[in-house]
């Protein structure tokens, strides 16, 4: 069905504009024609995230195993976090942190750094968010948060709070932005923004 409204040209109904499509992509037939009840579906991510989802799931299975080699029978841990899988107890959440602050090894001292953890734990429950299907409740993480700062987990496993150390930047650095600055004519196209850019690096080099 076509719609004329005055002089503007002719614009077709929504149920047209799904026919032409549906002529052009069969495919896009089968969604309407099988339905979609029994689909799950995952948003798309980076190759990067990706590959930190895969790593965290490594570190999950290395700690089932843990837990079943050392006969520790309080819980039946899920041997991989997917559909249909039920989400864990908070105790075995702790207890995986504890886990993982003792196990990873630091990049700048021994211990692992607290922000390191946290991030790992951000990604363990992201886990359960796609593949699981499964909502990680706000009391986990308000736990969890206070679980890494707490007395016992200095006490059992001390996380590190190092800082890796930024390189301070020298006069001949600045020389070389100054004159990258000026030359350039893609950013910095006008003589102000040229003249303010450079303004605030000798302000924020001289201090």
């Amino acid at each position: 069905m076509v719609l004329l409204t005055g002089n503007k040209p002719a614009r077709q109904s929504l149920a047209a504009r799904v026919q032409e499509k549906l002529a052009n992509n069969p495919e896009l037939g089968r969604v309407f024609g099988e339905g979609l009840d029994e689909s799950f579906h995952y948003a798309f991510l980076t190759d990067p995230t990706l590959d930190q989802h895969a790593d965290m799931r490594m570190k999950w299975h290395a700690f089932v195993d843990y837990y079943q080699e050392s006969g520790i029978t309080r819980h039946r841990l899920p041997t991989d976090i997917e559909r249909g899988t039920e989400l864990v107890t908070l105790g075995v959440v702790k207890e995986f942190v504890t886990f993982l602050a003792v196990g990873i090894q630091g990049t700048l001292t021994e211990v692992a750094a607290r922000v390191s953890l946290l991030h790992a734990i951000a990604t363990y429950f992201a886990l359960w968010r796609r593949y699981a299907n499964v909502p990680v409740p706000q009391e986990y993480r308000m736990q969890i948060s206070a679980f890494i700062n707490s007395l016992v987990m200095r006490f059992f496993a001390p996380l590190s709070r190092a800082r890796r150390a930024k390189p301070v930047a020298t006069a001949v650095d600045l020389v070389r932005i100054i004159s990258a600055t000026w030359n350039d004519k893609v950013i910095f196209r006008a003589t102000r923004s040229k003249a303010q850019f450079i303004l605030v690096n000798k302000i924020c080099h001289h201090g």
